[in-house]
C-alpha cells in the first residue's frame, strides 16, 4: 500500500484498491478475436458461394446483378471480421504490462497510471454515473458525471459486482427524500 502513500490526501484512507487482470483480459481479447475471425471465414465462403453458384448458374441481367452484390456485401464484411485475427483492437491492452492501480478512498476514486505518473479522480459526491459491463469473466466499470469531463473506466476487473457496489456505496451522492 506504500506505493499509494504518495497521492493519498490527509485523512484519506483506502477502502478498495485493485488493478487490470492483464493475463485474463489478454485471453478475453483473444477469444473475441477468435470467434469474430471465425465467423469472417464463414461469410468469406458464403460469398464464394454465392459468385460461384451466380456463376454456375449463368445468372444474368438484375437478378445476376442484386446476387453479385449481395455477395460482395457478405464478402467485404466477412473480410473485415477475418481481418480482425491479425490486427490490434482498441480494447487489447499494449504489449508489457501496464502499471495501472485503482483505488477507492472514504474520499474518491483513483486511477493511477505509475508509468506516466497520470492521476484521474472522481471526488465523493460528484459521481453522477456509474455502469457495469460484463467481458467474458471479467468486468469494466464506467464511473463518472455528465457535463465533466472526467472519467474513469475500471477495466479487466474480476469483481466487478462487488466493486461496484462499493463504487456506489462511497462515492455517489446520496438523495434523501424531502419531509412536507
Amino acid at each position: 500500500m506504500s506505493d499509494l502513500d504518495d497521492i493519498l490526501l490527509e485523512g484519506e484512507t483506502v477502502i478498495w484498491r485493485g488493478a487490470p487482470d492483464i493475463p485474463q483480459a489478454r485471453k478475453r481479447t483473444l477469444m473475441g478475436r477468435a470467434k469474430r475471425g471465425g465467423i469472417g471465414g464463414v461469410l468469406l465462403i458464403a460469398a464464394a458461394a454465392i459468385f460461384f453458384t451466380a456463376a454456375y448458374f449463368d445468372i444474368g441481367g438484375f437478378g445476376g446483378a442484386l446476387i453479385g452484390l449481395i455477395g460482395l456485401i457478405i464478402g467485404i464484411v466477412g473480410l473485415a471480421m477475418f481481418g480482425t485475427l491479425y490486427t490490434r483492437q482498441a480494447d487489447d491492452f499494449p504489449p508489457g504490462k501496464p502499471d495501472i492501480i485503482y483505488a477507492l478512498t472514504n474520499q474518491r476514486l483513483i486511477q493511477w497510471e505509475k508509468g506516466s505518473g497520470s492521476i484521474t479522480s472522481i471526488a465523493r459526491g460528484g459521481c453522477t454515473y456509474l455502469s457495469l459491463h460484463r467481458n467474458a469473466n471479467l468486468y469494466g466499470i464506467k464511473v463518472g458525471s455528465f457535463g465533466e469531463y472526467d472519467q474513469i473506466y475500471l477495466d479487466a476487473i474480476p469483481d466487478g459486482p462487488a466493486v461496484e457496489r462499493l463504487i456506489r456505496q462511497h462515492l455517489m451522492p446520496r438523495h434523501t427524500e424531502s419531509q412536507p
